[in-house]
């Protein structure tokens, strides 16, 4: 047998270096990948032509043609023929390429200012100037052929002027004939804050910014501070108070994809009364019946006193005698509704209000606390979108976070992760279809009423054992008197609309998702969208742009695509159904009836009614929604309480005030020297001669834009009604260019910061937050577990100065300057198996933290029960040391 002996160490090194030489060969460059691709290109393109290859046949034909002259001919006409040839179907330019082409052929080789444009340009270019802007137009006019920007603007001011106070039905009913619309429209009123700036109107010779007068009517009185002299002005400015709000008229026909209509806007100070607005609905009534235009009903934000002339108009003293549960006149001269989306934020600002308990019966309770466990504890911000900025309870307008709070998917995982969470996912499910009754594009009109109806039900069951309850109020503990009022009055809204239209054979104009304040929240963004800060007079020189744009679009319409437009009616236009036909009363009934049968049944889930239900709750006889004669003549308006109100309409909120009250000396009027004595006080500022300019060679009328002052110095002076306006006004305000930051709260900003670190054992801390789980001592000794929903200090002289802002507390008070603190919490209580049990509380209150012992690890869920997860004595000792 042979045997191979292991090598020498000299054939070692043979051998590795044989094996070197080798590896090295495959390193040179000729075998790099680089190389490799390139030989493949090179050995692929070996039967492939070259454009060199047709270097010698070009050169031939060169010769050829030069050599003859019949050829080249030829050859340069079939050139020319394929240059120019077309197709039978030449590519479509768009109407606007067209429309340019022919402008710039129309004006080519004209001198500049000689160039002619048609109406469809100018209007093409009132569109591309007022939305786009001045520096957008200038880029365009100067590469297209397009208006010049002073040719925009003087036919800009050809157009109607909005005047101050002055209702449009007449351009109304020409708006809604245009546009084959409906002569049937819902008017929305809402005001918005506006710069306290008073300023000069130079067309109109009147000062714009005080608050107008209203007459017998409750209609502003038009043109009511003319600007005829200096001293008159300065009248003005001392007998007057400056608007502080811009309030605003709008109707929208009842077509899915028909624009809104400002029919008036005046400035106001906010403190007019629920009889003016009363005669003024009348008023308008009468004057759109006028002009073939029928109010089929008004709406508003929640204003108290248009809540309480709506009351007057639809509800009646005693139910109705068919409908026990229907406490409104069945005919009823125009249908009222609150808007949908306030109703909504303010169910929102009430849960997540700190100072507020919201009891469900004797054991549970509706708090944000169990969102914020919800969000911290569980991550489930991937799934619902939730953040703890939508928990912000000085946000009170923002509609986003609200519709993220009721979202199904919450409300899902609260009652899935969360124990105890009952009533919160219930106060969520009626925040959403409170609101989706009305803004619901799907819905058939017996589901709205329903889904309505059952809210309203179980608030009706759940006022009743708020007022039944020794120790609650329904001030403290249930949602805020403006909402309840609301939600009962578009109720009674909504039967009414389906009632109204169905006897007037009008099926198709159900469409309850219009009927709102929304296009005048609409019209508001639309403003601020160009200009966040504006005065009386910057509004309505806006809104005339705003009916320019609108009155362009219509025109172009078909010709041009403007795509927010299209896409806005292709939306209503999927909304806009099939043929509908409304509800006989019978259906309705039924469908109420099935409303009552849920909400019982929801009601005595969480403990608001026994068993045994009583028909007597389909209506409390103990509250009322019906304002008497007497009522309405009671100038002095109760404002209540709401702690949701928005806060841009409030006067004073975000404004300083304005409006420089200029002195008067006690002279006559009778001699030609006392407007120069006047003016020569209210100018006293300037020394020696006037800084600003002056047109002393002017002829000064009482029309004309000009008058007569002294300076300081006493010499005679002309200057521009506009200057004497800004001398005499001081503290312009400026608003942010935020809305959701223009409408929250002035108030110290809350701390978000949550520890979110989970406990293994008991133990005493120094701070204890929100969605703790903690032992306290009871008021007979002994320990009891409670998982803490909120804080409040314990002393203060209102409810407001209570609220505790952060979600953590310490707990233990400091040694100066103590107010107490307060812990809301679900209690429970531990059996001998560890086992935790709801403790039923007669009422739910703050219990002081100095009865805290320590804080204990989260309860296990086991099944349908929470378990310690440690034990009484490691409780006892933690709270020891």
């Amino acid at each position: 047998m042979q045997c191979y002996g292991f090598l020498t160490s000299g054939g070692q090194n043979k051998a590795a270096t044989a094996l070197h030489e080798s590896l090295s060969e495959w390193k040179k460059n000729e075998y790099s990948r680089t190389s490799r691709t390139k030989r493949k290109l090179e050995d692929a393109a070996l039967d492939c032509s070259k454009i060199t290859d047709y270097f010698k046949i070009l050169s031939d034909i060169e010769i050829l043609v030069k050599q003859n002259e019949q050829l080249r001919e030829q050859l340069v006409k079939n050139m020319t023929a394929a240059m120019n040839f077309t197709s039978s179907q030449p590519p479509k330019l768009s109407y606007m390429l067209e429309l340019l082409l022919e402008s710039a052929k129309t004006n080519a080789g004209k001198k500049a200012g000689g160039e002619r444009y048609d109406n469809v340009i100018k209007e093409l270019g009132h569109i591309l100037f007022h939305v786009g802007g001045l520096q957008l137009y200038e880029i365009l006019c100067k590469n297209l052929p397009l208006p010049s920007v002073s040719t925009i603007r003087r036919v800009t001011y050809k157009t109607d002027v909005i005047l101050e106070g002055v209702f449009r039905f007449k351009e109304l009913e020409k708006f809604l004939q245009e546009r084959n619309l409906p002569l049937k429209v819902i008017m929305s009123e809402d005001g918005t804050v506006v710069a306290q700036r008073i300023q000069y109107h130079s067309s109109q010779n009147q000062i714009v910014g005080f608050t107008l007068p209203l007459d017998e009517n409750g209609v502003p009185i038009i043109g009511a501070f003319p600007a005829t002299s200096a001293k008159q002005i300065s009248d003005y400015f001392s007998e007057n108070c400056n608007s502080s709000n811009a309030y605003c008229i709008v109707a929208q026909p009842l077509h899915p994809a028909a624009p809104s209509f400002v029919v008036a806007m005046f400035g106001t100070n906010n403190k007019f009364v629920s009889e003016q607005v009363h005669k003024r609905w009348q008023w308008m009534v009468k004057e759109a019946r006028k002009e073939g235009i029928e109010i089929v009903g008004f709406s508003s934000d929640g204003d108290s006193r248009l809540l309480k002339c709506m009351k007057f108009n639809v509800m009646s003293p005693t139910p109705d005698k068919n409908w026990s549960w229907f406490q409104s006149k069945r005919k009823v001269p125009f249908i009222c509704v609150q808007d949908h989306i306030h109703i909504g934020n303010k169910l929102k600002s009430r849960l997540l209000a700190r100072s507020i308990i919201l009891p469900f019966g004797n054991i549970f309770l509706a708090s944000s606390g169990h969102l914020l466990e919800l969000i911290e504890k569980h991550k489930v911000k991937d799934h619902t979108l939730l953040e703890i900025s939508d928990l912000n309870p000085r946000d009170k307008m923002n509609f986003a976070a609200m519709q993220k709070l009721c979202d199904t998917k919450v409300t899902d995982f609260l009652r899935k992760e969360i124990h105890g969470s009952e009533a919160t996912a219930m106060y969520l499910d009626m925040m959403r279809e409170v609101v989706e009754s009305f803004t619901s594009l799907q819905l058939t009109p017996l589901t709205r009423v329903k889904m309505l109806w059952k809210w309203l039900f179980f608030l009706r069951f759940w006022r009743a054992w708020i007022s039944d309850t020794p120790g609650y109020t329904l001030e403290s503990n249930f949602v805020t008197s403006n909402a309840y009022q609301c939600i009962e009055l578009n109720a009674h809204a909504l039967i009414h609309v389906i009632t109204n239209l169905r006897d007037s054979e009008d099926h198709n104009l159900f469409l309850p998702w219009l009927i709102s304040s929304q296009p005048c929240e609409a019209t508001f963004r639309i403003l601020r969208s160009s200009q966040v800060s504006f005065s009386v007079l910057e509004m309505q020189h806006a809104l005339r742009r705003i009916d320019m744009v609108t009155s362009s679009r219509l025109k172009l319409e078909g010709k041009i695509n403007f795509p927010r437009h299209h896409k806005a009616i292709a939306k209503c236009h999927f909304a806009s159904h099939v043929p509908l036909c409304l509800p006989e009363d019978y259906e309705i009934e039924k469908s109420v009836s099935d409303a009552f049968s849920e909400a019982v049944e929801n009601a005595q889930k969480v403990g608001l009614l026994k068993k045994s239900c009583s028909k007597k709750y389909t209506f409390p006889s103990a509250y009322r929604m019906y304002i008497s004669s007497e009522d309405m003549n009671m100038h002095d308006d109760e404002k209540e309480e709401d702690d949701d109100e928005d806060l841009e309409d409030r006067p004073g909120v975000l404004d300083t005030e304005t409006g420089a009250r200029a002195q008067q000396n006690d002279v006559s009027e009778d001699s030609d020297g006392d407007i120069e004595d006047v003016m020569e006080d209210l100018l006293i500022i300037c020394t020696g001669s006037i800084g600003i300019k002056t047109f002393n060679d002017v002829n000064v009328t009482d029309t004309c834009p000009f008058v007569r002052v002294a300076d300081g110095n006493g010499n005679p002076a002309v200057i521009r009604k506009s200057s004497l306006c800004w001398l005499l006004r001081s503290g312009d305000t400026k608003i942010s260019a935020d809305r959701l930051l223009r409408v929250q709260a002035r108030a110290p900003t809350a701390n978000y910061l949550y520890r979110t670190e989970a406990k293994t054992t008991a133990s005493r801390e120094d701070y204890v937050s929100v969605s703790d789980w903690c032992a306290f001592k009871s008021e007979d000794g002994s320990t009891v577990i409670g998982r803490i929903l909120a804080f409040r200090y314990m002393t203060g002289h209102s409810r407001n100065n209570q609220v505790y802002s952060k979600l953590e507390a310490p707990t233990t008070a400091p040694e100066k300057n103590a107010r107490g603190l307060g812990c809301l919490c679900s209690w429970f209580k531990v059996s001998k198996n560890l086992t935790l049990t709801s403790i039923s509380m007669d009422i739910h209150g703050y219990y002081d933290i100095e009865n805290y012992l320590c804080s204990i690890p989260r309860p296990r869920v086991l099944g349908n029960q929470l378990k310690l997860v440690c034990s009484l004595k490691d409780i006892k000792l933690a709270s020891i040391k």
